[in-house]
């Protein structure tokens, strides 16, 4: 009876990989990629009689080089975070560029990509549809994070021509990060902060919550809701199930948890519903639903 001639796959230019196993722990995302796109992963597959794993990778449809990688992230059980896998994107992209053959190719789709950036940045200067700017704004990180990482100060110049493109895209976590730790953005949100307040009646996206509460605490927005503080001047506040700006829960049970404006305003903080102690009147809750 003969037998089928095995190959492995070369990866990292010294590493034989021969099982599914060693492919996980030898993940390189410029490999498998140039892999993937000439054939040869299925015919590996196919040769390792990995059927299930075969049909999973030949049913791929996406085709941005990014989507094709965190699909074969996810087949291969290697649970990337959205991070890395941007950045094994753009390794693998750079690659191309030293294959002569593909530089035009490479400069097309950095071109290609650059011109969508751009054009999502000025659909955003002029939509004034809050929830289609929030939208924008997950587009913004999603699909072009790596040229706002590299423009994020002329990314704001940009918006802040619409306040309310400033608004929508501090509810994303990863802008409001990068933001909210530059200095001079920092310090101009405070400014438009201030603008919006002034201006509130022509901005119909912010609420306002204004009620002496006689001690207690009383529900501003259900815990179905998200909703992002842009200003508040209230002795406290209490969220059910509070997630911050980095998705972390306030307590780690998640219940709820009492904080005061000074640990709140300048953050722009996302919770999931609001409530609110006060024993005065002489203040203003300021927020947006997300």
């Amino acid at each position: 009876m003969s037998k089928k001639i095995k190959f492995n796959l070369l990866i990292n230019g010294d590493i034989q990989v021969s099982n599914v196993t060693e492919l996980q722990e030898n993940f390189y995302a410029t490999d498998v990629m140039n892999y993937y796109k000439n054939g040869a992963l299925a015919k590996w597959l196919k040769n390792r009689n990995e059927i299930e794993l075969l049909e999973k990778v030949t049913d791929i449809k996406v085709d941005s080089n990014q989507e094709i990688l965190k699909e074969l992230a996810r087949i291969f059980s290697l649970n990337s975070t959205d991070e890395e896998i941007e950045a094994a994107t753009a390794v693998y992209e750079t690659s191309l560029v030293s294959k002569k053959d593909n530089i035009d190719n490479v400069k097309e789709i950095v071109k290609r990509n650059y011109s969508g950036y751009l054009k999502l940045i000025r659909e955003m200067q002029s939509q004034e549809n809050i929830k289609l700017l929030e939208l924008g704004a997950q587009n913004l990180v999603k699909k072009y994070g790596t040229f706002f990482k590299m423009n994020s100060l002329e990314t704001f110049d940009k918006l802040s021509k619409n306040i309310r493109a400033i608004f929508a895209c501090l509810t994303e976590a990863k802008i409001r990060e990068f933001w909210l730790t530059d200095k001079e953005i920092s310090k101009r949100i405070k400014d438009l902060v201030n603008f919006l307040i002034d201006n509130q009646s022509e901005y119909d996206f912010v609420k306002v919550y204004c009620k002496n509460t006689d001690g207690e605490w009383e529900q501003v927005e259900s815990k179905d809701k998200q909703i992002m503080i842009i200003d508040l001047r209230v002795n406290l506040i209490n969220s059910n199930m509070g997630n911050f700006y980095k998705g972390t829960t306030v307590s780690e049970n998640g219940s709820s948890k009492s904080l005061t404006s000074n640990e709140v305003n300048d953050r722009y903080p996302i919770f999931n519903g609001l409530d609110v102690l006060s024993d005065i009147a002489q203040y203003k809750l300021y927020y947006l639903e997300v």
